[in-house]
């Protein structure tokens, strides 16, 4: 079980490893692919898929979220204007987006998950 809050949102991992997400979703940083702001603590629906269920490790930043998968891959969503999501296209995405070849051993990621400095 985790909590992390940003800007003005938070996100929790529950101990059956399900991402929810609540609070300002200006710019998609709740994850639902969108940018309905939230009230209640709602699951991120495409982080729920096979491949990536049982996520292990959450955390924020100020207008962005990024998790672990099951399948240990990160991801990352919100805003991306600054580089924030470390994807290629600068932009800003409204779900959970893979970061290719990615894949982190689940304590490191844990521990820097936001800084990308990978063990």
């Amino acid at each position: 079980v985790q909590a992390c809050a940003g800007g003005t949102h938070s996100v929790v991992l529950t101990a059956c490893g399900q991402v929810r997400t609540t609070g300002n979703n200006a710019y998609g940083q709740l994850g639902h692919k969108n940018t309905k702001s939230l009230f209640l603590f709602t699951p991120v629906k495409a982080l729920e898929k096979a491949s990536v269920r049982g996520v292990q490790a959450i955390n924020v930043g100020e207008d962005h979220s990024a998790c672990v998968g099951g399948d240990r891959t990160i991801y990352f969503w919100g805003r991306g204007d600054w580089g924030q999501l470390g994807v290629e296209d600068g932009r800003t995405h409204w779900g959970p987006v893979p970061l290719e070849a990615k894949i982190v051993r689940p304590v490191a990621a844990a521990i820097n998950l936001l800084n990308r400095e990978f063990c």
